[in-house]
């Protein structure tokens, strides 16, 4: 990233004091503004306000103006708001007068009669105008006046006290425009404490609103390569993009911080363990707050590192072994069996006491090999006692899967735990949400990638022999009907998963979500998906929404290796569905639109060796490890569950969008997000032990 060439850091976070001298994209938005200006009809023209959240970069848009963006047509003058002093209407107008005499002053040779107070007091609006506004344009010639209004919550927090009117902005508004076209342009930062959205303003039905949007991926591009004038790795630019989700102030704080470092360790290019490592060091100095507030979620949400010690908030559903309820059924069904077979047992106590046995582990499952919820049940209850008792070996490694021509469960490699017959359905049906979940029998297997992969990276190396015991995974990701009825459960997604928000729904995400949020009136919110896309991914869920989603249908997050494991099978392949080039019917990815997202039930030609569905591109799925580059080497070959300690969470499978490559979605792939990122391009599927 560093030019070693260049002495001073090009960047300028807004916290050191000076305005920022970067400045790039915005084009249309420029565009608009002017094009806006110059076509006002005097007598239908209204004020135009800018508006979005904070940091987006409302102040730079204003900066650029005044710095001369719209030519020699305008004189534009910045008032910043929290300078002026708003108790009243009169000292309103007094102090702006000043102000704008101040500025006028300081950037031209214009020079304006001194301002008579009292009739200031008497009629503020009328003396504004003749003794300033007036003369000043009068002076400017062809040149029309342009005011700049910065903070413009200042004013709003006023007109909630009624210590100033609501019409204030028209009314200065329309006086402008009566000396030689002047306008005006407001900057609002929303959501604030007082107004949620636009259209709550108090004035809101008499300007013109123009939103700030965040900046594209290019334009984030555009600030991080072009101050320095070096080459940066794409997943480097795109990582940040992801962290800063295109706020412009928050990528100029992280690329400041990311010259700093690698200046001082004399790097000569930064990969994305490096933009961790700022990052966790600007959290922890409390340097800034780098979560999007949760009243705008659209975008990448990132909070305090201690991530991993937060109480947990979400009502969830217990699993059935732990419901007092479930034994009082489990224990007249054992007195209805006691009392068939005693008198058996009297007269054959030797045969019967084996045949017992035998059938106390036999859970009934149907001719398809899909187990009911009842026998689900069941099943749990006998295996959990024999899980006690089998102890890890290392055992033969079945023939490879490649020998099948078309993976399916069916062709499961499997093995026979010692002194436990073979009691565990290949396919469970999940009561609470209706996922069917596929057996991945315990095996070695091979994790990671050899040193001579050309499409490998440092953090999948060295392949190693690991260990998995039995466990069931979801056959698809989890789709928008079943998390929109999880959310139902809830009442609200906001800060209801360990306090953090579980997702962003449409309204807020955009079109890249199925998920619809309703109000039903009464204050009871609904949450339901899309006509025609009920079985389509879950996305913009975070890692918490993801890990409380699975603890309330009895399940949790797989690890890393179960992933993979469940991914690629015993023979090492590159994809799930083998060593065959990715295209568009085995995997969705490499991508330009959202649109040719599908369901999770589609494309059976890309499963696993285990008949697993979806697990190369469609979505990230959020995993429960925390993510470290050097774990592979240090890693345990028994059932690794990750690093103690993170700041980012593993996410595997790669995703839809164009940047997603063949690479991306390999199985042994790694990739990382913060526990609280929130992205069209992340889902979740579940794992239970049996």
């Amino acid at each position: 990233m560093v030019n070693l060439a260049i002495q001073n850091n090009p960047y300028t976070p807004h916290n050191h004091g000076k305005p920022s001298e970067i400045f790039f994209g915005r084009n249309t938005l420029l565009n608009q503004l002017l094009t806006d200006l110059n076509s006002h009809i005097p007598e239908t023209s209204r004020p135009i306000v800018l508006h979005g959240p904070a940091q987006i970069g409302k102040t730079s848009i204003l900066r650029q103006i005044e710095n001369g963006r719209f030519g020699p047509t305008f004189f534009p003058i910045i008032i910043d708001l929290k300078e002026i002093t708003l108790d009243g209407i009169s000292s309103f107008y007094w102090d702006l007068a000043h102000h704008i005499n101040e500025k006028v002053s300081a950037n031209s040779t214009i020079e304006l009669p001194t301002f008579n107070q009292t009739t200031f007091v008497a009629a503020p609006l009328q003396a504004f105008f003749l003794q300033l506004i007036k003369p000043l344009a009068s002076s400017l010639g062809e040149q029309r006046l342009l005011l700049l209004f910065d903070n413009l919550n200042e004013l709003t927090q006023q007109i909630r006290a009624e210590k100033l009117s609501p019409d204030i902005i028209v009314d200065l508004h329309n006086e402008l425009r009566q000396a030689n076209r002047a306008a005006s342009l407001y900057a609002i930062t929303l959501p604030d404490t007082l107004f949620r959205t636009f259209d709550e303003l108090p004035f809101a039905q008499w300007v013109q609103e123009i939103p700030i949007e965040p900046l594209s991926e290019d334009e984030v591009d555009s600030i991080i390569r072009e101050p320095v004038g070096f080459t940066i790795v794409q997943d480097v630019v795109h990582y940040i993009y992801q962290l800063t989700n295109g706020y412009p102030t928050k990528t100029q704080e992280l690329c400041y911080e990311l010259f700093e470092y690698q200046r001082k360790n004399n790097l000569q290019h930064v990969t994305v363990a490096d933009i961790i490592t700022v990052q966790k060091k600007l959290v922890k100095e409390g340097e800034r707050n780098t979560a999007v507030s949760p009243q705008f979620p659209t975008f990448t949400i990132q909070s305090n590192p201690a991530l991993d010690h937060t109480i947990q908030t979400v009502n969830h559903q217990s699993p059935w072994y732990q419901q007092p309820l479930f034994l009082i059924p489990i224990t007249l069904i054992l007195i209805g069996i006691a009392s068939l077979f005693i008198p058996y047992l009297i007269r054959q106590q030797n045969a019967a006491a084996a045949e017992l046995a035998a059938q106390t582990v036999t859970p009934t499952t149907s001719t398809e090999n899909l187990s009911t919820p009842n026998s689900m049940e069941a099943l749990t209850t006998s295996s959990s006692n024999l899980q006690e008792t089998k102890t890890p070996t290392n055992t033969p490694t079945p023939p490879p899967a490649t020998e099948t021509p078309t993976p399916t469960p069916s062709h499961t490699p499997t093995v026979t735990p010692t002194e436990t017959p073979d009691t565990m359905p290949k396919m469970i049906l999940r009561e609470q949400d209706g996922m069917q979940m596929v057996l991945i029998p315990a095996d070695t297997f091979l994790r990671g990638s050899n040193e001579d992969d050309v499409l490998s990276a440092s953090d999948e190396q060295p392949q190693r022999e690991i260990q998995i015991n039995d466990f069931y995974i979801d056959k698809y990701e989890v789709n928008v009907e079943q998390f929109a009825a999880f959310l139902k459960r809830l009442g609200t997604y906001q800060r209801a998963c360990d306090n953090r928000d579980c997702t962003a729904p449409r309204n807020l995400a955009g079109y890249t979500n199925y998920l619809e949020e309703q109000d039903l009136g009464d204050g009871t919110i609904q949450y339901f998906p899309m006509t025609g896309f009920a079985n389509y991914p879950a996305n913009h869920i975070s890692w918490y929404g993801a890990k409380n989603y699975c603890q309330s249908v009895g399940a949790r997050l797989p690890t890393e290796a179960e992933w993979e494991y469940a991914a690629r099978g015993t023979d090492g392949r590159i994809y799930p569905w083998g060593n065959t080039a990715p295209d568009e019917t085995l995997a969705v990815f490499q991508s330009d639109s959202f649109d040719n997202m599908k369901p999770v039930d589609a494309l059976p030609d890309g499963a696993s060796p285990f008949g697993i569905l979806g697990m190369a591109g469609s979505l990230w799925e959020w995993t429960s490890d925390w993510y470290d580059e050097t774990y592979y080497p240090e890693a345990p070959l028994n059932n690794p569950q990750g690093p103690e300690t993170g700041f980012a969470r593993v996410v595997r499978g790669g995703a839809w969008p164009y940047n997603n490559q063949v690479e991306r979605i390999r199985t042994s792939n790694r990739y990382s997000l913060t526990p609280d990122f929130i992205s069209s391009t992340v889902g979740f599927r579940c794992v239970r032990d049996p």
